[in-house]
């Protein structure tokens, strides 16, 4: 058994649990990520930005009513959805293969798939406890997020194949 928010046991493979494990994956990924990306660069300032969101991700699953916290969800998500517009010039999908860009695309596009688990683990934990909508948009979007900010780091488009 293990402890939620409230004095709540559950059991270890509770799925509120197992959407916190994903998470916190995703973060310890963020801060590999952080330490081989460029200090100046913004999008390394915003991943650590990104880790205190999943933190308060982390905190509504385990229990906690988000109250004003939302609205940093929700900023947050209005920003990756400004990068995403702005990244994409093209506004055209394109599907790539990890691997084509730098170190720091593959691992970003490897933090990618894993928020994309973690959103599926956290409707999972949704269905145990309700849980912030708020939060469950941010993972969504910053799976899309993660994917813009990899392209960018994949120079020759002739690396990409359309979809």
């Amino acid at each position: 058994m293990t402890g939620l928010i409230g004095q709540t046991k559950v059991e270890k493979d509770d799925a509120r649990i197992e959407a916190n494990g994903v998470l916190d994956e995703v973060s310890s990924l963020i801060g590999l990520a952080r330490k081989d990306m460029p200090a100046c660069d913004w999008a390394t300032a915003y991943l650590r930005y990104i880790q205190m969101c999943l933190s308060v991700v982390m905190k509504n699953i385990a229990g906690a009513d988000l109250g004003v916290e939302t609205v940093v969800l929700t900023d947050a998500t209005k920003k990756m959805e400004e990068d995403i517009k702005r990244l994409d010039d093209d506004e055209s999908f394109n599907f790539t293969f990890s691997g084509d860009g730098d170190r720091i695309s593959a691992l970003l596009h490897v933090i990618r798939s894993k928020v994309r688990t973690a959103e599926r683990r956290f409707w999972s934990a949704n269905k145990v406890a309700p849980l912030s909508i708020e939060a469950g948009v941010f993972l969504n979007r910053l799976s899309d997020w993660l994917y813009a900010i990899a392209e960018r780091n994949i120079p020759d488009a002739s690396l990409h194949t359309k979809k």
